[in-house]
């Protein structure tokens, strides 16, 4: 029995002990990096992925230059405006107009926000003669689907005739 009331009496000390010892592991070095895994990367540096995908938005953004209703509140470019311009802008090469247009019905409306429009673009350090905003659909956001469809129809008659194989395909659907 006295064995074990001496066993009972350090228990105590003991397991501070052991707290103590693994609470000062546990703390962060300041001599270690922050980064200890290889897997781990500095948020700070963006992916491959992350880099492309800024560029591809950035060109589809410039492709497309309309502004809608979405992207204004209160006569003034919102947030989604203002980064639809900043991805235009930052594909635009140098010296060439900034051209957008206000995709809405033309109205006392529409003529604020294409001036809220040019005044960020010149806010942006675009010269006044490097700016054109313009009202309605961007003529050059419209393609011709006919190339496409008739590449469609010598794929699919090309290969129905034996005439060899091809995995091209068209984003059009064509119906038979």
């Amino acid at each position: 029995m006295k064995n074990h009331n001496s066993v009972l009496k350090f228990f105590p000390l003991a397991l501070g002990a052991t707290f103590l010892i693994i609470g000062c592991e546990s703390k962060p070095k300041a001599d270690k990096p922050a980064y200890r895994d290889s897997t781990l990367r500095d948020p700070a540096v963006p992916t491959a992925n992350e880099v492309a995908f800024a560029r591809m938005a950035a060109s589809g953004a410039r492709d497309d230059a309309m502004l809608f209703s979405q992207h204004f509140d209160d006569g003034k470019l919102n947030s989604l405006g203002r980064d639809k311009i900043d991805r235009v802008l930052s594909v635009l090469p140098q010296g060439a107009t900034a051209r957008l247009y206000i995709n809405l019905p033309q109205g006392d409306t529409t003529d604020a926000l294409m001036i809220a429009t040019e005044d960020y673009l010149a806010d942006a350090g675009i010269a006044p003669e490097k700016i054109f905003v313009g009202q309605g659909t961007n003529p050059g956001a419209l393609r011709d689907t006919t190339d496409s469809i008739d590449a469609r129809k010598a794929l699919r008659d090309g290969a129905s005739s034996g005439e060899g194989s091809s995995s091209i395909g068209v984003g059009i659907g064509i119906g038979q």
